[in-house]
């Protein structure tokens, strides 16, 4: 449901022979130019909870644009008659634009252009806000990628860091990190009345302490942890407690609350002496939906 378009966005985890893992790669990333990429630890980092980053190594001499380029989620579904959302973070001396845009693999076509304008310096981190584009070609296909390029003299023999890369179509009603309009209309197709928040596998997790922890999960993107997920890769908890709760307000559904009950999936079962905490998040859990959820 979660409508982030950008794969790997934060550097917090991979999938490892098909199972999620904590290990940091360049999923999903690949370089523009004669630039190499690596995800390292970040000083200082972005958040306590985003703490490595993706560095972008420039060769003295480099004349041109460089940068990278991300696969998506098995390419991007551009749409010419949709708003889309790009944000990102960056830490190095860089005083210029930023070229942002979707391009197509198969014919080399341009699909959409943007060009941010970033003044950062080193050692701090400089956070781009969502800009708002649209692309001017509809390719009909998911073959493309989603591009930044940087003025490659400027940045010649040195490096840059990025983090928390973003790009989200247009949402269901509009909503700021909501969910995919496609999928939500095909959910409100069902006539469905009620729904169970959040889903029993990602809300059980393969092991104690990668179950759904709800106080994880919402307020600024670079305050998510993240945790293992269920199915091969790791969950960013982007789409997390508030945001379900806003799409199944926006779908008229009545909520009824899936309850970590102590057993994960792998088996692993969580102790009667150690029950209390879970039981006590829970009722904290409650209070926050009465004070927090749309109403």
């Amino acid at each position: 449901m979660y409508a982030e378009l950008i794969r790997n966005r934060a550097f917090q985890g991979s999938s490892q022979n098909g199972q999620a893992s904590t290990v940091r790669t360049t999923d999903f990333w690949h370089p523009i130019g004669n630039v190499q990429l690596s995800v390292e630890p970040s000083s200082p980092a972005l958040s306590p909870s985003l703490t490595y980053d993706l560095r972008i190594d420039v060769p003295s001499g480099t004349t041109g644009p460089i940068g990278f380029y991300n696969d998506g989620f098995w390419g991007f579904d551009v749409d010419a008659a949709k708003r889309y959302a790009a944000s990102f973070s960056i830490k190095g001396a860089y005083n210029g634009g930023v070229t942002v845009g979707f391009n197509n693999t198969l014919s080399g076509t341009q699909l959409s252009k943007t060009t941010i304008q970033v003044n950062s310096s080193d050692g701090v981190w400089t956070s781009v806000h969502p800009v708002v584009f649209q692309p001017f070609s509809t390719p009909g296909s998911p073959n493309n990628t989603f591009t930044h390029v940087f003025d490659g003299a400027q940045l010649a023999g040195k490096s840059i860091q990025v983090n928390l890369l973003s790009v989200f179509k247009q949402t269901y009603k509009d909503r700021p990190n909501g969910v995919r309009e496609d999928l939500a209309a095909s959910f409100d197709g069902l006539e469905s009345t009620w729904v169970r928040l959040p889903g029993g596998n990602n809300m059980q997790g393969l092991s104690i302490g990668n179950e759904w922890h709800w106080d994880r999960t919402y307020g600024d993107l670079k305050n998510r942890t993240g945790h293992i997920g269920t199915w091969g890769d790791y969950q960013t908890d982007g789409f997390g407690v508030l945001e379900m709760m806003q799409w199944a307000t926006d779908s008229n559904q009545t909520i009824v609350l899936g309850i970590f009950a102590g057993l994960h999936i792998g088996g692993a079962l969580v102790t009667e002496d150690n029950l209390g905490g879970y039981v006590d998040s829970t009722m904290n859990y409650l209070e926050f939906l009465k004070v927090s959820s749309p109403s």
